[in-house]
């Protein structure tokens, strides 16, 4: 664990897909196509490596974002989804801790977190393949 905020922050998994006609292994981050990339993995049935396994990798994709888009886009995901299970919630409080806090929700949380989360799972020769998030 690297901070207190962990347990909120990232789920349980680290995941990375593969996706062998691409030759790629993908880490999955909310924002940067994850949630296409999950649906993929379960139509095609691809391998995904979680946690531990993702020593076994040479190297792993990460996909990198516009952090402007990718910060707006999340704070509408963290809102939307923050008034589905906190309906009692205000909206403009939610927003204000938002814009305040940028890292408190991993759909607006710096990407440079999640390559910081990846990296505890990898070896020390694995390389970090960074692709342009418009070549998803």
């Amino acid at each position: 664990m690297q901070t207190a905020l962990d347990t909120e922050l990232f789920s349980s998994k680290c995941e990375v897909v593969e996706i062998p006609l691409h030759g790629q292994c993908v880490y999955l981050i909310h924002k940067n196509g994850h949630s296409s990339l999950k649906n993929l993995q379960k139509r095609m049935n691809l391998s995904v490596y979680s946690n531990d396994e993702i020593s076994a990798l040479d190297y792993v994709d990460v996909y990198i974002r516009n952090p402007r888009a990718r910060y707006v886009s999340g704070v509408n995901t963290y809102l939307q989804l923050l008034q589905l299970d906190h309906p009692e919630l205000d909206f403009s409080t939610a927003f204000w801790f938002a814009k305040r806090y940028k890292f408190l929700n991993s759909h607006y949380l710096p990407q440079f977190h999640w390559v910081f989360n990846l990296s505890r799972y990898l070896r020390p020769d694995t390389k970090l393949r960074f692709r342009n998030f418009q070549d998803l």
